[in-house]
């Protein structure tokens, strides 16, 4: 057992920014959502998705939209930029 109310999680991956958009997004993502001390299942419900699916763009496993946004990612580009 955990003290402390520390949460068990995975360590988030480091990320390269300049090895792509797809980085770069993930890491202004998570640099975003840390500044605020969001969790990812905070931000996931605020932004209307899967904490999973949110986890895969800041790990840049999931490309960034490049042609019509889906209504989470209109959410989400102004918040990180």
């Amino acid at each position: 057992m955990h003290g402390g109310g520390e949460s068990v999680g995975q360590q988030p991956n480091e990320l390269t920014p300049d090895a792509g958009p797809w980085h770069r997004w993930g890491y202004e993502l998570r640099q975003f959502r840390e500044a605020r001390r969001l969790s990812q299942q905070v931000l996931a419900r605020k932004a209307l998705i899967d904490r999973s699916h949110l986890g895969r763009f800041e790990r840049a496993e999931r490309p960034v939209p490049s042609t019509r946004p889906s209504p989470s990612m209109r959410l989400l580009t102004p918040l990180v930029h």
